[in-house]
């Protein structure tokens, strides 16, 4: 039973970083950087209440596309960049493992706004790891939706998922992890 479990888990995680077609090649960090700039200008027209909060946070992490998979248990990644003010400051990698009950797939992007250097320098210490227990339902909505951040990160870190393709269900434990990304300049 572990063994399948073990076997399970390899497959999410491994249809979850998988590149999008076969061949492709990890984005380099100017494709990277375009991307979630483009992706956040875009969430900050559609959401202005983004905007505003762009403004005051001192460090925004934004992954433009988060993809992921779940059959028993599942796995997301995505690629991101972290902002401050209009530069660029570094690029990270998140990968996201959840068990229990889980099934479904999605697409996301993902807008972190540490809203204080102190949320942040937390972020930082901890490497971008936060474990949770509890569930959720990601339908295809194209809408834009905001809560504050799982207990881990508190209160002044504020999560922005928005253009949501796919369905997605997950009841159990979930771990993510966020470490830098070593991409081609």
């Amino acid at each position: 039973m572990k063994s399948s479990l073990a076997i399970l888990l390899a497959a999410a995680f491994s249809s979850a970083t998988a590149p999008p077609a076969l061949g492709s090649t990890p984005p380099t960090a100017l494709q990277l950087r375009t991307e979630a700039y483009r992706s956040l200008s875009k969430l900050h027209v559609a959401a202005p209440q983004t905007a505003r909060l762009g403004h005051q946070a001192y460090a925004v992490a934004v992954f433009p596309t988060v993809r992921g998979f779940g059959f028993m248990v599942g796995a997301e990644a995505g690629n991101g960049v972290l902002f401050m003010g209009q530069n660029a400051m570094d690029y990270y990698k998140m990968h996201i493992v959840a068990g229990g009950l889980t099934f479904g797939w999605r697409s996301y992007g993902l807008a972190l706004y540490f809203m204080t250097q102190d949320a942040f320098d937390r972020f930082i210490k901890n490497k971008g790891t936060e474990a949770s227990l509890g569930g959720w339902v990601s339908l295809d909505t194209q809408e834009f939706s905001a809560h504050k951040s799982k207990p881990h990160f508190q209160k002044d870190v504020i999560k922005y998922i928005y253009n949501e393709e796919g369905m997605m269900f997950h009841l159990g434990p979930q771990l993510t992890r966020v470490t830098e990304a070593a991409l081609s300049r």
